[in-house]
C-alpha cells in the first residue's frame, strides 16, 4: 500500500468521524439550550416555591424533548450534505442497484428480527453481568417502552430512520465505498453503532447496520429507509403496544419465542446462502492494510472513546 493511499483512507475516516462528533455536539447544544429554557420557565412558574423548580423543569423537558430531536435531525442531515459538498442529494441517494423482490424483502425483514434477537441476548447478558458488578440496569424486557409524546413518536419512527439512513447509508457509505463495498459496509456500521452511545444498543445497531448497508448498496437507500422505519415502527413500537396488553411474565416468555421463530428462518437462509456470501466477500474484498490504516486515524478513536464515555454516563 502506497503512502498516498494510506493517507487518503485515514483522511476519509477521520473526516466522517469528525462530522459525527460535530453532529453530536450540535445535538447536545440544542438539548442544553432547551434545558435552560425549561429551567427559566420553571423558575418563572415557581417564584414562590423553590422546591418545585426542579420537578417543573423536568416535566417541561419531558413534554417537548421529542421536538428537540426533530430539530436536531434535519440539522444533522444538512451538516453531512455540506460534508459531501452537495453530493448527498445529487448522487449519493440516487444510486439504484438491483430490483427489490418480495422474497428478498421478506428475507431482510426476517434479518431485522435476527438483529432484535441479538439485541435481546446482549441486553439480557449485559443486565446480568452488570448486576453482578453491583450496577443496576433494566433487563431487555423491562426496558421496553414506547414514545410518550407525538413529537417523540414521529422522531423515533420517521425522522430518526430517515436522517440516520441519509447520514450513515448515504453520506458515510458513499464516502467510504471507494475502498470497497465490504469496507464501506463494515465501517459505516461501526459508526452507526457507536453513534447510538448506549451500551446495549451499540451491538444491535452495528449488526443491523450490516444488513441496511448491504441493502443500500445493492438495492437502494430508500429500501434501507423502509426497513429502518419498519424496524422502529412495527417491530419496536408495534410489539411494545401489543405487549402493553400482557403481563410482564407473559411478555418474558412470548418475546424470546417470537424472536426465535422469526430469526430462525433468517439464520437458515444465511446458512443456505453461505457460498453466495463468501463469493460476495471475495468479489468485494478489502485491499490488505485498509482496515489497519482506518484504525490508525486518531479522530476515529476519539469518536469511539467519547461515545463509550457517553454510554457509561447514561448507564450511571
Amino acid at each position: 500500500m502506497n503512502t498516498e493511499y494510506a493517507k487518503m483512507i485515514k483522511k476519509d475516516v477521520s473526516w466522517f468521524a469528525g462530522m459525527c462528533m460535530i453532529y453530536a455536539v450540535v445535538s447536545i447544544v440544542i438539548v442544553i439550550l432547551y434545558a435552560l429554557f425549561a429551567i427559566m420557565l420553571a423558575v418563572s412558574e415557581n417564584m414562590d416555591n423553590a422546591s418545585k423548580i426542579t420537578e417543573t423543569a423536568i416535566r417541561i423537558i419531558g413534554q417537548r424533548m421529542g421536538l428537540v430531536y426533530l430539530i436536531a435531525a434535519p440539522i444533522g442531515v444538512l451538516l453531512f450534505s455540506i460534508y459531501r459538498k452537495g453530493a448527498l442529494f445529487k448522487s449519493d441517494i440516487r444510486h439504484k442497484g438491483q430490483k427489490m423482490t418480495l422474497p428478498a424483502l421478506g428475507f431482510f425483514i426476517l434479518c431485522l428480527f435476527l438483529s432484535q434477537l441479538v439485541f435481546y441476548i446482549v441486553n439480557s447478558w449485559l443486565a446480568d453481568y452488570l448486576t453482578l458488578l453491583g450496577i443496576p440496569i433494566k433487563d431487555s424486557m423491562s426496558s421496553i417502552s414506547g414514545p410518550t409524546t407525538w413529537e417523540l413518536f414521529i422522531y423515533v419512527n420517521l425522522a430518526a430512520p430517515i436522517s440516520e439512513e441519509l447520514i450513515f447509508r448515504g453520506a458515510g457509505l458513499r464516502a467510504l465505498e471507494k475502498y470497497g463495498k465490504v469496507f464501506a459496509i463494515l465501517m459505516s456500521s461501526l459508526f452507526f453503532g457507536f453513534f447510538h452511545g448506549n451500551l446495549n444498543q451499540i451491538p444491535f445497531a452495528i449488526f443491523i447496520g450490516l444488513f441496511l448497508g448491504y441493502v443500500a448498496l445493492e438495492y437502494s437507500i430508500f429500501w434501507s429507509i423502509f426497513l429502518h422505519i419498519f424496524n422502529n415502527l412495527v417491530i419496536g413500537d408495534g410489539l411494545t403496544y401489543l405487549y402493553s396488553h400482557l403481563t410482564s411474565q407473559q411478555v418474558n416468555w412470548i418475546h424470546p419465542i417470537l424472536l426465535l421463530l422469526l430469526a430462525g428462518p433468517a439464520l437458515f437462509i444465511l446458512y443456505k446462502k453461505r457460498q453466495q456470501i463468501s463469493n460476495y466477500l471475495q468479489a468485494n474484498k478489502v485491499y490488505p492494510g485498509t482496515f489497519g490504516q482506518a484504525f490508525r486515524a486518531p479522530v476515529f478513536w476519539i469518536f469511539i472513546i467519547l461515545e463509550i464515555i457517553n454510554a457509561l454516563i447514561i448507564l450511571s
